[in-house]
């Protein structure tokens, strides 16, 4: 049986502020006119850094340019980053060069010796950080604009613009804010944020608060907050492609109804077979990609390498149980992968809805072993989460494929219809900072020498790939995702179109502006460019419908869109078949997808970039001018059909 936890759904879904004086600037002399920019935040502290001598520059033997500096990244408190919420970027960002930090004399030499690389200094420095956003009353009923909020429980209190900071001393000078690859820290960075006590076990991120425009006019000054830096990141980043023997997902896909719960960990990952498979950084391909890039990535398996360690989203110290099958008792370990489904400029105009799909390590591999390298299988748990509203919470209404237990379609507001279709984006979240990572192999023949190679290269690969083993340490908060800037042009996401509705921009990585990759991996021509083809939207995870005859009934506002099997379901405690009593979606969720109701599903068309069971390609997407979608004297856009249809409980005003 699958039942949801009580971690939120999405659980892409820290607490008490450091102390922190607020205060009005002083009224400007020249107010200027109406259009001004609204008033903004200015948030005043330091930053503490323990951690290894910078990189430099050197000419000869003489350092003349310190490298890199510290990122400050500014997240709203109840949205962060996953797997704690949502934010795919940070809502402001400062950077602090080294070089207030640092002088040439802190330089680590290019011939360090272990011991000078060991060596930790302590450096400070102080900040003024601008332009921060302060909330806002801009809607109609007097309710806080998104993403702010009222003040604590009082529905009448003060509208606050809440945030936490996270950071990272950029060692090596490689962070880039337009390169979605080179935008968060990476093995040998130091990491660590604003904390309430960095001398707990798991600090929790400190909430710095400032007030809305209505109470701050000319602004609002906060001080005091010190963001301390001391977390050395061990990881690479998760560098990576879907393995060959990945095949698509599903429609009609379901948690399988058994109580075993490896015989359903095993049917699930047999469902996708997903394999998630670390580049290989040293092959002259990729040795030319990531040059091109400006990357490197060391290949020693002590930093690349899927290391698997619980994840704890809300920094309780305490493992936290998967968003989907958590109440099934599975755990929620690393790597985190989030599957998305990609949306065009058509689909984004139109508004249609975002759907997501969480997967998950397999238990059963990581009981006893917790190094991968460099595969490691995926199960995706076919439930897909649609996000109705952004604006509300708890607006993301699961969709569960007909056929699913009575007790799943009952406990909590859902939509029984087949998986959103169409091609998702792969999200990995994983690395460890401030981890002892060590080789076990040397460690067990150091303690344990009487034993025979052969019981220690049992004992050793029965817990590792690679002989290397992490203790302890944080979530570094690293990330890949596909697609990215290293494979071919994503026409989901153009920055420009022709006439005909194609990219007209080229990939960086292009060396012959002429050519472009095509979309299809078994089209995906790399020549004359450095693009890795698995790494563009050949590459991304596909959600396909296998048989177009059973899809739900768009004029059928009943219970399941009519689906005999969504309104009568078996009831998993005794095998029954009973009348499924559905939880209407809370009324609030509804309005930005009440234009997609009585519109049809659109066309199955063969476009999924992944194939599933039988070579199935077909998806739903607004595609098609004139057929899926019409253009407005206005510009906008007009969807005359739906790649999925809204809960019913939506489109007749439950």
């Amino acid at each position: 049986m699958l039942r949801f936890s009580t971690h939120s759904f999405l659980a892409l879904t820290l607490a008490a502020s450091t102390a922190v004086l607020g205060c009005d600037l002083p009224p400007d002399e020249n107010p200027g006119e109406a259009s001004a920019p609204p008033p903004s935040g200015l948030l005043h502290g330091g930053v503490l850094y323990a951690g290894p001598r910078p990189n430099c520059v050197y000419d000869g033997d003489r350092p003349t340019e310190l490298i890199g500096g510290v990122v400050l990244l500014m997240f709203f408190t109840d949205n962060p980053p996953p797997p704690a919420g949502q934010a795919t970027a940070a809502s402001n960002v400062l950077v602090i060069p080294a070089r207030e930090f640092f002088s040439l004399a802190d330089c680590l030499p290019p011939d360090a010796t272990a011991e000078e690389r060991a060596e930790i200094v302590t450096r400070a420095a102080q900040f003024d950080w601008p332009e921060i956003t302060l909330a806002s009353l801009r809607r109609s009923d007097g309710a806080c604009a998104r993403p702010f909020r009222r003040d604590g429980v009082d529905r009448d209190g003060p509208c606050i613009a809440d945030y936490q900071i996270r950071g990272f001393m950029d060692r090596d000078g490689d962070w880039n804010p337009f390169f979605s690859v080179r935008r968060l820290a990476t093995e040998g960075d130091v990491a660590g944020g604003a904390f309430v006590n960095t001398s707990v076990p798991v600090p929790q991120f400190a909430r710095i608060v400032f007030g809305s425009v209505e109470d701050y006019p000319n602004g609002q000054v906060v001080s005091g907050v010190a963001v301390t830096l001391g977390a050395y990141v061990n990881t690479e980043l998760p560098a990576f492609e879907l393995s060959g023997m990945t095949r698509a997902g599903r429609s009609e896909d379901l948690v399988p109804a058994v109580s075993d719960a490896a015989a359903r960990e095993q049917m699930i990952w047999e469902q996708t077979r997903m394999e998630l498979r670390l580049i290989d950084p040293t092959s002259e391909s990729w040795t030319e990609t990531l040059a091109a890039a400006g990357m490197s990535i060391d290949p020693h398996p002590s930093r690349f390498a899927w290391f698997t360690p619980p994840v704890d989203a809300n920094r309780d110290g305490l493992q936290d149980l998967h968003p989907i099958l958590g109440a099934a008792g599975v755990l929620w370990e690393h790597p985190i992968v989030i599957l998305r489904r990609a949306r065009s400029p058509i689909e984004l105009a139109a508004g249609i809805p975002d759907a997501v799909v969480i997967a998950t390590v397999r238990p059963t591999q990581t009981g006893s072993k917790h190094t991968f390298a460099p595969r490691i299988e995926i199960g995706v748990a076919p439930v897909g989460a649609v996000n109705l509203n952004p604006a509300v919470a708890g607006c993301q209404v699961p969709y569960l494929a007909p056929g699913s237990l009575v007790e799943n379609l009952e406990r909590i507001p859902v939509d029984c219809q087949e998986l959103p279709t169409g091609n998702y984006d792969v999200n990995v979240l994983t690395g460890l900072a401030g981890a002892r990572v060590f080789n076990y192999r040397e460690q067990l023949m150091r303690d344990q020498p009487e034993l025979p190679p052969n019981v220690v290269d049992t004992l050793v690969r029965a817990q590792t790939d690679n002989d290397w083993l992490a203790e302890g340490g944080q979530f570094s908060s690293q990330a890949w995702s596909i697609p990215n800037e290293l494979g071919c042009p994503d026409p989901y996401r153009p920055n420009g179109l022709d006439q005909n509705g194609n990219p007209t921009t080229f990939n960086q990585l292009e060396e012959d502006r002429t050519r472009t990759c095509a979309v299809v991996e078994d089209r995906c021509d790399p020549d004359g460019t450095r693009m890795q083809c698995a790494q563009g939207p050949a590459g991304r995870w596909s959600l396909v419908d296998t048989d177009g005859s059973n899809a739900p009934d768009h004029t059928d506002t009943s219970d399941g869109h009519g689906v005999a099997a969504c309104q009568m379901a078996v009831r998993g405690t005794d095998g029954m078949t009973v009348r499924v009593n559905y939880m209407p979606v809370n009324p609030d969720c509804c309005g930005p997808v009440s234009h997609l109701c009585n519109l049809p599903l659109c066309p199955l068309r063969p476009n999924a970039a992944l194939a599933g069971s039988g070579g199935v390609r077909d998806i739903r997407e607004l595609r098609e001018p004139g057929v899926d979608y019409a253009v407005r004297e206005d510009g906008s856009i007009q969807p005359l059909c739906t790649p999925f249809l809204p809960p019913v409980s939506c489109c007749r005003g439950d």
